[in-house]
């Protein structure tokens, strides 16, 4: 019988990947948080979510947050400019 332990992939051995995308799923207040997190750190971010409304209403409290870390000088502007895939919304 194996262990976990055994199977393990020691720390040494490890590759470290590149985080090339970030998707979130859920546009509610702990989506919407999360992803604007992702994105004013400079990572691309998709943010899934089954309704429109809900999801337009994330996007825009989202914009709205990162123009007022923008304003305040907190991240450079290039972090507050994410553009939203198409594949963030529903289908129709």
């Amino acid at each position: 019988m194996t262990t976990s332990s055994e199977n393990a992939i020691a720390p040494e051995q490890s590759v470290p990947q590149q985080i090339r995308t970030i998707a979130v799923v859920g546009a509610g207040t702990m989506g919407l948080g999360i992803a604007q997190l992702c994105v004013q750190h400079g990572f691309p971010t998709i943010l899934f979510d089954l309704n429109a409304d809900i999801l337009a209403k994330a996007e825009v409290a989202i914009a709205a947050g990162l123009g007022k870390l923008v304003e305040k000088g907190k991240i450079p502007p290039q972090n507050g400019r994410q553009p939203w895939p198409a594949s963030t919304r529903p289908p129709t």
